[in-house]
């Protein structure tokens, strides 16, 4: 669409959509990063109208708790045990890695070394989809699906009321969203 458009009039949408720069707002919350957003563009605009005002600061409070849940279930003793479990069979699969993070690592960085060299990216695409067949027979073989899900479990129910507060308030801003775009506020 904007494709044959000068150079001046793109930048002058993309601004008008996303916002300038000049007017913004810092959000942070527990586990999440801190988050700037552009208030003088349509984008910021629409949402604040669909969602309300208290969006984007839910949103960002769901993602830290969300953080923090991932970190303590990778903490967990039955998952890291599941895990190493999980690294085993990779390696009897010829693939040496520790952790989930270290094989979706593996693929990055073989992309980022390749570049825009097709044919290193085509190579890097078969080693992706032989790396996942195998990682999608390990995490069979033991089970790991289940053992974050126990440890998912035992995490979330630590987690104080708040929390959940923090859970229902997104809910219910979503929607609040959907009645909205639907047409029936």
């Amino acid at each position: 669409m904007t494709a044959h458009w000068s150079a001046a009039r793109q930048t002058a949408w993309q601004r008008a959509l996303t916002g300038t720069g000049h007017h913004q707002r810092v959000l942070t919350a527990p586990g999440a990063v801190t988050l700037r957003i552009n208030t003088d563009g349509c984008v910021y605009r629409a949402r604040r109208a669909l969602y309300g005002a208290a969006w984007e600061q839910a949103e960002l409070r769901l993602q830290g708790l969300g953080a923090k849940v991932v970190t303590e279930v990778t903490h967990d003793r039955a998952f890291r045990a599941a895990q190493r479990a999980w690294a085993s069979c990779m390696r009897d699969n010829g693939d040496d890695v520790t952790s989930l993070q270290q094989a979706r690592g593996l693929i990055q960085d073989a992309v980022t070394r390749a570049g825009r060299a097709r044919p290193a990216l085509q190579r890097v695409g078969d080693r992706e989809l032989r790396l996942s067949g195998h990682d999608a027979a390990c995490q069979r073989k033991t089970d790991l699906a289940a053992a974050v899900r126990t440890a998912q479990k035992r995490v979330e129910a630590r987690l104080p009321a708040s929390s959940w507060k923090v859970v229902t308030t997104v809910k219910e801003l979503r929607g609040q969203a959907l009645r909205k775009g639907k047409g029936r506020t």
